[in-house]
């Protein structure tokens, strides 16, 4: 058991125990695997291995290395979970759990290609990483106007085929997870901001972040993202 005050966001307690071991937390999303023994994912793993020596196991999830992703767009999670209610869209709600939701939604997806633009290969640059009193969490934009165009293009016809409701979707920022916040903030206020710098010169190294083409992924667990169609 963590004896450390909690984190306040409560989101995360639906992911993770307070002792970081991972619950069930099951949905499908959009996202793009970070290319494996790439300088990127050496960059994220150097953090994480830092982030242990630094003793923040106490107060983080971490992530394994073959979950790195960053998340094009975020699809629907089971109903339970805080504000997913409202996310699924009517044409979906009729689906009796989780899985029949993925079948659903997959079948749509395949019949309605064509209204999906390709998306060329993504390029994303690490500008920093957030605040550790926050998050271990790689801060990610489109290396220019036509990337963040095609994107958007992208994303806007996911969320029109789906119907899916985003109140987010025009403020989203893009990123790559490496951990999860379990305790509050100020039990290690005294590193948060030392480290966020150290390790986002780190990221500022790479000139283009190493991303794998998106798909749509399904999870039970936020360790595992397998593909069920590649785009």
């Amino acid at each position: 058991m963590n004896s450390f005050p909690p984190a306040s966001d409560q989101r995360t307690f639906e992911k993770f125990k307070a002792d970081g071991t991972a619950k069930r937390h099951r949905g499908c999303t959009f996202v793009a695997n970070v290319v494996e023994d790439s300088p990127s994912y050496e960059v994220c793993k150097r953090i994480q291995d830092d982030a242990v020596e630094q003793g923040m196991t106490q107060h983080f999830a971490l992530l394994p290395p073959s979950s790195y992703h960053m998340t094009v767009f975020p699809g629907l999670k089971d109903r339970k979970f805080i504000g997913e209610e409202a996310r699924w869209p009517d044409w979906l709600k009729p689906a009796s759990d989780m899985t029949e939701a993925v079948e659903l939604i997959r079948t749509r997806l395949v019949d309605e290609r064509d209204s999906i633009p390709a998306l060329p290969p993504l390029r994303m640059k690490p500008d920093y990483v957030y605040d550790l009193g926050v998050s271990l969490t790689v801060h990610l934009v489109p290396a220019d106007e036509e990337m963040a165009e095609q994107l958007n293009q992208f994303r806007s016809s996911l969320r029109d085929v789906l119907e899916i409701k985003d109140q987010y979707f025009d403020t989203y920022r893009f990123h790559c997870s490496l951990g999860y916040r379990l305790t509050a903030s100020e039990t290690t206020e005294q590193v948060n901001a030392e480290l966020a710098e150290r390790y986002s010169a780190w990221v500022q190294e790479i000139d283009i972040f190493d991303l794998e083409r998106p798909a749509f992924n399904v999870f039970d667990d936020m360790l595992s993202f397998p593909p069920l169609l590649i785009f």
